[in-house]
């Protein structure tokens, strides 16, 4: 069976966002901080789209350039939140949460594209809330560092969930590689205001650090580029988040598998905790899969 496009791309992407989000886990314990990660990837992400302002072709269509300002704003309070939460928390925790994005996802197509809600959908946001118990952990301690973390995953899967449904309806109208090259020139702009919150001057981040959160970065930029592009030319942002989704089945796996590899000991916290998180885990899959089952998307 030869597989839509957009059921490949982001398969690979949620691969990918798993490793790299342990990447990036693994440079902010080292000592970088958050709003040092925020301000690099930031600016790393909009050198790296940059290129594609010399395909940009047509008019430019100021009348929209409310678009990539809004969608820009959006992003930003993703990031913020989903970065927060990766620093209180642990991404075998955090990254599952954040396949919740897709329920955001359907919420928000159905006021801005008009999209039907189906029952299915809120059977799989009951789903996700058992998910977020299991992925709590155990223990007092534990539960109380981890609401926190878990609250502002949510935040950010939120944020997220709005910027893919922006792009969706905004981008192709105002041309795709226009709209990503001035939404995150903006947000680099944006992070300017981190810089009065730094602990520390960038010079000051141990070298050991910039390796990880570098890698993390361009892996995080690429593969939202590709799902960006999904979602501009093939609409389906439902869709292509169900299957993105499927990244915090992954991120449980990988930390168990080879997180000892980067440094990464969640996987010591025990494992019953282990298992729950996996148990959580597969019950996002599971509320994605009622979406999933429920939606005609793979015809045109």
């Amino acid at each position: 069976m030869n597989l839509p496009i957009y059921f490949v791309v982001p398969f690979i992407c949620a691969i990918v966002s798993a490793f790299a989000t342990m990447l990036l886990k693994r440079g902010m314990d080292g000592g970088i901080g958050l709003t040092r990660v925020l301000f690099v990837s930031n600016w790393v992400t909009f050198f790296l789209i940059l290129p594609l302002w010399f395909f940009v072709e047509g008019s430019f269509p100021w009348e929209r350039i409310h678009w990539p300002i809004i969608t820009s704003f959006v992003a930003m309070g993703g990031l913020v939140f989903t970065f927060l939460s990766l620093k209180i928390g642990e991404v075998s925790v955090v990254t599952p949460v954040a396949g919740a994005k897709v329920l955001f996802v359907a919420l928000f197509s159905f006021y801005l594209v008009t999209e039907k809600v189906r029952g299915s959908w809120w059977a799989g946001a009951g789903l996700t809330f058992l998910a977020v118990y299991l992925l709590g952990g155990s223990g007092v301690v534990f539960k109380k560092r981890n609401a926190y973390a878990l609250l502002a995953a949510i935040a950010g899967a939120a944020c997220f969930g709005m910027g893919d449904v922006l792009i969706q309806r905004w981008s192709a109208d105002f041309g795709f590689f226009r709209y990503v090259v001035i939404s995150s020139g903006l947000m680099a702009l944006e992070s300017l205001f981190l810089i009065p919150l730094f602990h520390a001057p960038l010079r000051a981040v141990p070298a050991g650090s910039w390796a990880w959160v570098a890698s993390g970065t361009i892996l995080l930029s690429l593969q939202w580029l590709a799902l960006a592009y999904c979602f501009s030319n093939y609409g389906k942002a439902t869709a292509i988040n169900i299957i993105y989704g499927s990244r915090g089945l992954w991120t449980v796996l990988l930390v168990w598998m080879i997180g000892p590899l980067i440094g990464n000991t969640e996987k010591n916290v025990g494992r019953d905790i282990m298992l729950r998180r996996l148990a959580g885990a597969i019950l996002l899959c599971l509320a994605i899969a009622l979406v999933l089952l429920d939606r005609e998307i793979v015809s045109p």
